[in-house]
């Protein structure tokens, strides 16, 4: 879950960053919403990622998180071709949505894993 929420930090800033650059490229009002939606997206997911996730009530704590972002970065692509948006609006904006999806599946396929015990923490808690 350490990688998940790695990889969900570092999206959640890529995602800030192209909505700052969409609103300082395309100035119109379509690609204002796009970039405010993606920015609510990626708040949501950088809401959860600093916070450890050793249990699965917390991991699904990430993986609703995820959804969130993914829902809201396809939101933002589909408002901003709705409204005809440039092709590079819609460029920078579908990486991120796919991103977004495989996080969402890596995270809900980890959501039951119990924490790693390795080398001799087995051995002494008496569970050998």
């Amino acid at each position: 879950m350490e990688r998940i929420r790695t990889i969900g930090a570092a999206l959640a800033i890529l995602a800030a960053v192209v909505a700052v650059m969409l609103m300082q490229v395309d100035a119109s009002d379509r690609a204002r919403q796009a970039a405010a939606i993606l920015i609510a997206a990626a708040a949501c997911l950088a809401i959860v990622v600093p916070f450890r996730a050793p249990d699965p009530r917390a991991r699904w704590r990430v993986v609703i998180a995820t959804f969130v972002y993914t829902a809201g970065t396809v939101a933002a692509s589909v408002w901003a071709a709705a409204q005809g948006a440039t092709l590079a609006t819609l460029a920078a904006i579908a990486p991120l949505a796919v991103a977004g999806v495989l996080l969402t599946v890596w995270a809900f396929r980890t959501r039951n894993r119990r924490q790693r015990r390795t080398g001799m923490q087995v051995y002494y808690k008496g569970e050998m």
